[in-house]
């Protein structure tokens, strides 16, 4: 399955109207558009923070998005209740995985490890990992 896959309502149980405008609002609330948004970078398992209704503040296209404010704690018990049922299958690993990486933008140079909060330069064949000055 693609990396691109969309987080599309066609082919899932459509929810009642009132669980649909939760679902979007925290979507919009998370920022996002894709599944592989909120995935690890295996593609098989949802991110603890997507879980946990926290936004991911690593993701490089946070300045297109409306300013959704905070979902309420109703919002995230449908949340939790859409990806228990359409997404996830047992415990935070997806029902169908994305699969693996096609391509890399060989143009990339630079990458971010939330680990332990580096940066990451690729300098021709050669990567130099950057420690966060405390």
């Amino acid at each position: 399955m693609s990396n691109n896959l969309k987080m599309s309502y066609c082919h899932i149980r459509m929810p009642p109207l009132s669980d649909l405008l939760a679902i979007i609002r925290f979507r919009l609330f998370l920022r996002v558009f894709y599944v592989s948004n909120i995935v690890d970078g295996t593609g098989q398992y949802i991110s603890d923070s997507a879980c946990q209704g926290k936004r991911d503040l690593t993701s490089l296209q946070m300045d297109c998005w409306p300013d959704q404010g905070n979902p309420s704690h109703a919002d995230l018990d449908t949340w939790h209740c859409f990806l228990r049922t359409n997404i996830l299958g047992r415990g935070l690993r997806l029902r169908t995985p994305l699969g693996d990486w096609t391509t890399v933008d060989p143009e990339w140079q630079w990458f971010f490890d939330p680990l332990d909060q580096s940066l990451i330069h690729k300098q021709n064949t050669t990567y130099h990992k950057l420690s966060m000055i405390p």
